[in-house]
């Protein structure tokens, strides 16, 4: 049986040349002299002043465009509608069933350790849901996270098929 963990750590090297490379890009960037990075004033077409006005217009007629009245403004209901919904629920729940079931769950999954680990990290979350824009800002953490964490299974189910082709082209 083989295991889904990567077997080797060839995906160390790519990060190291890329830490390299930002590491000298930034050196550089440094030690350039200064008048360098101006932007040519022969380059300059002038649309800024058609810009601002077609913003303005865009600012001033929003309530009238078919595409906020049908689109953005439903849109931007609906999400308010379910964070509204999603801060009401995780607010009736007392804060230590969020700790205990989110250690839990990343328990099984990752280890003891790992469900330590988001425990803390969930009530650290929790103790700063005072402020409603902090929640927003915990919600799209969450996001985030989830999205990171299906990648690396994605990653994680790559190198597995990886292993296994490999393995079947040796039979």
């Amino acid at each position: 049986m083989t295991s889904l963990a990567p077997q080797s750590v060839g995906w160390r090297r790519p990060l190291g040349y890329l830490g390299l490379a930002v590491v000298l890009l930034g050196g550089l960037a440094w030690l350039l002299p200064e008048g360098i990075g101006a932007f040519p004033q022969e380059w300059d077409v002038g649309l800024g002043p058609a810009v601002n006005e077609i913003q303005q217009w865009w600012i001033s007629n929003r309530r009238d465009l078919g595409v906020y009245l049908y689109f953005f403004d439903p849109l931007s209901g609906s999400i308010d509608w379910l964070l509204r919904a999603l801060e009401n629920l995780l607010m009736a729940i007392p804060w230590y069933v969020h700790v205990v079931g989110v250690g839990m769950v990343f328990g099984r999954w990752l280890g003891r350790a790992g469900g330590l680990a988001a425990g803390a990290g969930i009530s650290c979350i929790i103790s700063s849901l005072t402020n409603e824009t902090l929640f927003f800002d915990a919600v799209s953490g969450l996001i985030s996270a989830i999205f990171y964490l299906s990648t690396s299974a994605i990653f994680l189910l790559y190198q597995f098929m990886n292993s296994e082709m490999s393995r079947l082209m040796v039979m």
